[in-house]
């Protein structure tokens, strides 16, 4: 199995991430991916709590693969590819980590 872990901070910043529209969005998008694409085994979207440090990142996303041949098709998917466009416009940094479990 794969763990594919990614975290964005998002640009629009005033509001908490539970207020910030483009944040609800992308939670949702993403989330939508589980029905779309056959390799994508689970999905998990996590949004910063209100009480903890400003400087976290806002979103994280915890998904899995059968392996990385699965991941590979999961970034490559058309759907995948329309979710990753409005990450770059809503997003301003972004970290991830894939490993074997």
């Amino acid at each position: 199995m794969v763990k594919h872990i990614v975290m964005w901070k998002m640009k629009n910043r005033e509001k908490s991430v539970t207020e910030n529209a483009d944040a609800l969005e992308l939670k949702k998008r993403l989330l939508a991916l589980k029905d779309l694409v056959p390799s994508l085994r689970h999905i998990e979207i996590g949004l910063n709590d209100k009480s903890a440090s400003p400087d976290n990142h806002e979103i994280v996303l915890v998904s899995d693969f059968d392996d990385m041949d699965g991941l590979k098709e999961y970034i490559i998917h058309p759907e995948h590819v329309k979710v990753g466009a409005f990450v770059r416009e809503v997003t301003e940094a972004r970290t991830c980590i894939d490993y074997q479990y």
